[in-house]
């Protein structure tokens, strides 16, 4: 139960987040040129940031499972060490599946940076989220 409530509550932010289109505009890209982490610095309290934060909060549980599934328990995730890349809505427009591209930068033994790991979650109107790819620089 509380997961649909998690993906629902997810849901719902996603659903006001595509409203707002300047942010839209920001997380989704243009969809041209190598992929890359936002190089973007939100005003303080803005409504950007406010929104980032709530995302990142409620996907926080999955990102934690995922991480560890590679890493083992060795290494421990903060919400100010993921960034959102993209959220693209897979079909039609108000549809409600979505592929979530996070950047994760775990923190590993003695706060030591353990890289830059890709993650894409998947978001579907059946409030499931699942891990859809990983990809570990593992730059450590």
């Amino acid at each position: 139960m509380k997961k649909y409530l998690l993906a629902a509550w997810l849901m719902a932010i996603l659903t006001l987040f595509s409203c707002l289109s300047s942010v839209a505009r920001f997380i989704i890209g243009t969809g041209t040129g190598p992929e890359k982490t936002p190089e973007f610095q939100a005003a303080s309290g803005s409504d950007f940031l406010r929104y980032h934060d709530m995302i990142i909060t409620l996907l926080l549980p999955y990102i934690r499972e995922s991480v560890q599934k590679v890493y083992a328990d060795d290494v421990s995730i903060t919400p100010d060490r993921v960034n959102i890349i993209r959220i693209e809505r897979k079909g039609a427009f108000r549809t409600y599946d979505f592929l979530i591209r996070l950047e994760v930068r775990p923190i590993g033994y003695e706060g030591r940076s353990m890289g830059r790991d890709l993650i894409t979650l998947k978001l579907s109107h059946d409030h499931e989220i699942e891990l859809v790819d990983y990809e570990s620089a593992r730059d450590y």
